[in-house]
């Protein structure tokens, strides 16, 4: 017996936010990452596939902070189709926290998990 609410049954909607379109927003932060960007992408891709089998929808924001050239070519062709739905962003803060901020307030996921262009999930 299931006697919690699922994500979309618990999602509400408020007069700053409209209401959620995905479950999960991944927010992935990126600088001169090329070297490790594409383990760190599949390694989220397949906890995306494994996640799939509980319904959970996501999405990914690709944070790119004064990335240099190999990380932008990269990001940009990555295939994100394993995603509900993706976005790049540009920004030029040089710190992670403000950057951090910035994938977040584009988010359309209830829930925010931040990732670095290193990590491994």
């Amino acid at each position: 017996m299931n006697i919690m609410p699922s994500p979309k049954e618990s999602r509400t909607a408020s007069p700053s936010r409209p209401l959620p379109e995905y479950d999960v927003t991944v927010v992935l932060n990126l600088h001169n990452e090329a070297r490790y960007l594409k383990r760190t992408l599949l390694s989220l891709k397949d906890a995306v596939r494994y996640a799939r089998q509980f319904d959970i929808t996501f999405e990914i924001v690709v944070v790119l902070d004064n990335a240099d050239n190999a990380t932008v070519e990269l990001a940009e062709a990555f295939d994100y189709a394993a995603f509900d739905a993706f976005q790049i962003i540009h920004v030029g803060n040089g710190s992670l926290g403000p950057s951090r901020n910035d994938g977040i307030e584009v988010a359309r996921g209830e829930y925010i998990a931040t990732a670095d262009g290193d990590d491994l999930v």
